[in-house]
């Protein structure tokens, strides 16, 4: 596809910025990494479509009746984006494929209760879609899956004490199994046909810093999960908690490929398979890994607007003494939003070129100077991920 002069899009050290009106409370790309579209939604009940290079609206979905918490778009359902609003149900949309511009409530495929069986002060914090499931999570700690073809609702057997805050499911595993956060400063592993709990992690709280000790508890405010069984979890003390478990077999051995694969989880950790990274000074309000080569890459977000990339190299074998732990976490990218004074959400693009760089469209949603909503569009190039050879004997 052509693209436009570089003036009208973002450059590597400033951003593109939307005008969104009132807050951004969620945004996703869609799964094309050769024209992505860029969904934002919004504390006034709209959800926005913009199409590269991002500087103007290409859909709409207008009077949703209540603030979009949380935003999807799967190529599994069709490139359908799924919005939550309403507080209780998920609308579906094929905002993509419709001739209109812009969309009402009405022109929804479907409409998703999933908190049917709850309270009516119940709400919906967040949402997964894989293998045509939808994973929530709710205010009163609840952890369900829906299935889109039978329209059953599973919930999980354990949920968090307090609010929970995020839900992943876990590649590799064909939407069997799911990860959850939540205020309860615990993350769960659940397996969803049976709705059990295979593994857990209470995050403690932050030891004492220079005589002082952080206030703000644990609360696990995002989670992300990576393809080689890399897990990361945001907290509201500003740290991220990372473990590296590995994917296996029905019973326990090296995966097979036609078999069953499952996650080990995070039962059996020690100080080279779990460890934290402190990326802020307040909350951590969105984490994501990304995969360039053989290591990960934490991308995490901070309440300010402090934007960050750590590159992991795990499983080092060189140097390890004085029980160190045996991995390498390297700062090597950073970035403060310049419009968005408090962040709601961050999104990542998939692989895409610009100027003759492959790298991501990183996009951060919020809320600015007078109230008003404004999304920041970084490009990320896979260069500036980079690390010299030699900084990787370095342990943290």
């Amino acid at each position: 596809m052509s693209h436009p002069p570089p003036s009208t899009i973002a450059a590597e050290d400033s951003p593109k910025v939307l005008s969104c009106g009132s807050s951004c409370t969620a945004l996703t790309f869609t799964p094309s990494a050769d024209s992505p579209f860029l969904l934002v939604g919004s504390e006034d009940g709209a959800l926005r479509s913009y199409a590269f290079p991002f500087d103007k609206v290409h859909r709409a979905v207008k009077a949703l009746g209540g603030e979009i918490s949380c935003v999807k778009s799967s190529d599994q359902i069709n490139d359908t984006g799924i919005d939550r609003s309403g507080i209780r149900q998920v609308l579906e949309f094929d905002i993509h494929k419709s001739q209109e511009l812009i969309l009402k409530k009405a022109d929804a495929k479907s409409v998703i209760c999933l908190l049917q069986d709850q309270g009516e002060d119940d709400v919906l914090n967040d949402i997964a879609v894989e293998s045509g499931r939808v994973a929530f999570t709710s205010d009163s700690g609840v952890v369900g899956v829906y299935n889109l073809e039978s329209k059953g609702n599973t919930p999980m057997k354990t949920k968090h004490s307090r609010i929970s805050s995020a839900v992943k499911f876990i590649p590799n595993t064909s939407g069997r199994e799911i990860v959850s956060s939540g205020y309860d400063c615990t993350i769960l592993h659940h397996e969803i046909a049976k709705g059990s709990t295979e593994s857990r992690r209470d995050i403690p709280p932050a030891p004492a810093s220079s005589g002082s000790v952080n206030m703000c508890p644990p609360f696990v405010l995002s989670v992300s999960i990576s393809g080689t069984g890399m897990l990361a979890a945001g907290t509201a003390d500003g740290r991220v908690w990372i473990c590296k478990a590995p994917f296996v077999g029905p019973n326990g051995g090296k995966p097979t490929p036609g078999k069953q694969i499952k996650w080990k989880g995070m039962s059996k950790l020690d100080g080279r398979t779990q460890w934290e990274v402190t990326v802020a000074q307040g909350p951590v309000t969105a984490i994501e890994i990304l995969q360039l080569g053989d290591d990960e890459i934490l991308l995490s977000l901070s309440l300010s607007g402090r934007l960050q990339a750590h590159r992991i190299s795990s499983l080092l074998t060189t140097n390890l003494t004085n029980n160190e732990q045996d991995f390498a976490a390297l700062p090597i990218w950073e970035k403060s939003t310049r419009s968005v004074i408090k962040t709601n959400g961050m999104a990542s693009s998939p692989v895409t070129a610009f100027e003759g760089k492959n790298g991501r469209w990183i996009a951060v949603g919020g809320v600015g100077a007078g109230g008003k909503g404004f999304v920041e569009i970084w490009f990320l190039p896979d260069s500036a991920l980079e690390v010299p050879t030699d900084s990787r004997s370095t342990h943290k």
